[in-house]
């Protein structure tokens, strides 16, 4: 199976539609797309979901720490993202 492309109207309407508060799931069944696929076309639209907000607050809080060890080992921050 090869992959699926679509056509950038389809993609600028899931993004209309995820930034005025749509789910993944509710614009992927209004568009027949996978929610997977509209969550990788929105990652830069921020979601007012309290479970996400909550999970970007632990890859921050986790990201902030990997950069203080990567510093306290005299690791460069190009390094530590390697």
């Amino acid at each position: 199976m090869g992959i699926k492309f679509y056509q950038e109207d389809i993609v600028q309407k899931a993004r209309n539609l995820k930034k005025k508060g749509s789910t993944a799931a509710k614009i992927a069944k209004d568009l027949n797309v996978g929610d997977t696929t509209i969550l990788r076309w929105c990652t830069d639209i921020p979601s007012n979901n309290p479970y996400h907000l909550y999970a970007q607050k632990l890859r921050d809080r986790a990201k902030e720490k990997s950069i203080k060890l990567g510093e306290n080992i005299g690791l460069s921050e190009k390094k530590q993202k390697f």
